[in-house]
């Protein structure tokens, strides 16, 4: 009985996502959102910073365009699956099962920094890289 109450509080936020996708209501703020404003960094210095593109990689991911929302900026949909993996780890657990999906040694994380730090200074130099606006 234990483990159903785990289950259904691991449901909580699964519902809450949903919800807020699939409500018809969240068009206008998509697209109130997409306007964004500018980017400090961005104005300031005419280069692109580690979040730029995020809003939009972010909208994209939530209308299923994975490309789009890759291209945009490659950090939302490698965190959102990395937080999937995360979440299905925490469900195994609340089912009393340790269940290894994400790694656990420090190395994984400092490529997937190094990645990301790589990828936002080489974006700056190659026009296909650079967000679209």
């Amino acid at each position: 009985m234990k483990y159903v109450w785990r289950a259904l509080l691991l449901l909580v936020p699964v519902l809450i996502v949903l919800g807020f996708v699939f409500r018809q209501q969240t068009q206008p703020v998509i697209e109130a959102l997409a306007g964004g404003g500018a980017c400090f960094f961005h104005t300031m210095t005419g280069l692109y910073c580690p979040g730029c593109g995020s809003t939009r990689a972010t909208l994209a991911l939530l209308h299923g365009r994975f490309l789009l929302s890759f291209h945009e900026n490659p950090m939302i949909l490698t965190c959102a699956v990395l937080a999937v993996l995360g979440y299905i780890e925490l469900w195994s657990i609340s089912f009393g099962r340790k269940l290894t999906l994400l790694p656990e040694k420090w190395q994984f994380w400092a490529v997937l920094v190094g990645l990301q730090l790589a990828w936002s200074v080489v974006r700056n130099f190659i026009p296909a890289l650079m967000p679209l606006t």
